[in-house]
């Protein structure tokens, strides 16, 4: 089999698990009374985009209890590097909302044609690019966050994980 073909194959692959996600969306939609761009928009853009700053800024969190209650100089470092993150998650939720805004209809086509835009710079479909970004980008980016907030809790011997 070509090369190109398998790459076509492959394509085409990428319709069924976006499918899925369309129709995740769509009965969440329904049982919530929105249409498919208002869930989009507040599902994709806002919820997932509000839990990643959320997990982004819960290091900083475990990072100022760590150095209150067992204060050293790396507990400081951690705390000072840890800020910074923050600010770099809580500015990108903001520009998020910004660029985003309502109403549900033009923040969802300016995202679908920033994710075509995307695509088409990166050679990639419109599916596989949402799918990267909304699935494994986000999944990737929570898990990270999460196992940084939680590598924190055994940094230094804090008595938070201690039974």
């Amino acid at each position: 089999m070509k090369a190109r073909s398998l790459i076509g194959l492959g394509g085409k692959l990428l319709i069924i698990p976006f499918g899925f996600c369309v129709l995740f969306l769509r009965v969440l939609g329904m049982l919530l009374g929105l249409n498919y761009k208002q869930i989009s928009v507040v599902f994709n853009l806002y919820l997932q985009g509000g839990l990643l700053c959320l997990a982004g800024v819960s290091p900083l969190f475990i990072a100022a209890y760590n150095c209150i209650c067992h204060f050293s100089f790396v507990s400081f470092g951690l705390f000072l590097a840890f800020v910074f993150y923050a600010i770099i998650w809580v500015c990108g939720f903001v520009w998020l909302l910004r660029r985003y805004k309502l109403p549900c209809d033009s923040a969802f086509d300016l995202c679908v044609a920033d994710l075509k835009l995307l695509g088409t710079c990166w050679g990639m479909s419109y599916y596989a690019i949402n799918l990267l970004i909304f699935v494994v980008g986000w999944l990737s980016l929570f898990i990270i966050n999460f196992l940084l907030a939680f590598g924190l809790f055994v940094v230094e011997g804090s008595t938070v994980l201690r039974f």
